[in-house]
């Protein structure tokens, strides 16, 4: 289980599928007895990270963009192509790096900064881009910029 702390501010908790648990009844059966048990945010080291995080950060929501859009990504490391299949879930083909030498399927969670995930759904500049692929969770070096390629097909 991991507790994961959105933009705005609320605690939101994940079950291993990486889906959301909202309710008190989800949670209970989660294995967590209530969200005052999770002490993720009480952290000092978390909170003054996310005090650093610009609400404003260059970036991009991957809700925005259409399935088979391309996103070219540059880290100060590597560069990535990330061919969306589902930009709602996140769920994409990733190549680069030295992780993903050839195309495999992932899960693009979203940007991290110290190892927090802080949007979820988001590739933001200066933030490391966090995918999951065979249970795994994989965390680039930051990012540097990023372009769109939009898909010529139909949705």
């Amino acid at each position: 289980m991991n507790a994961i702390l959105n933009t705005a501010g609320d605690e939101q908790l994940l079950n291993q599928d990486g889906r959301f648990a909202g309710s008190q009844e989800q949670i209970e059966t989660l294995g967590v007895a209530s969200s005052d048990d999770v002490d993720a945010i009480s952290n000092t080291k978390v909170l003054e990270d996310l005090a650093k995080v610009d609400r404003t950060q260059d970036g991009i929501s991957l809700d925005t963009l259409a399935p088979f859009d391309t996103i070219s990504v540059q880290t100060r490391n590597s560069n990535y192509r990330i061919f969306l299949l589902d930009p709602t879930t996140g769920r994409a083909l990733v190549e680069g790096g030295r992780h993903f030498v050839e195309p495999v399927e992932a899960l693009v969670n979203g940007s991290t900064h110290n190892g927090v995930t802080f949007r979820l759904g988001w590739i933001g500049i200066g933030m490391r881009l966090e995918l999951i692929t065979h249970g795994k969770i994989a965390s680039t070096s930051p990012v540097q910029s990023f372009h769109i390629e939009k898909s010529s097909q139909p949705v």
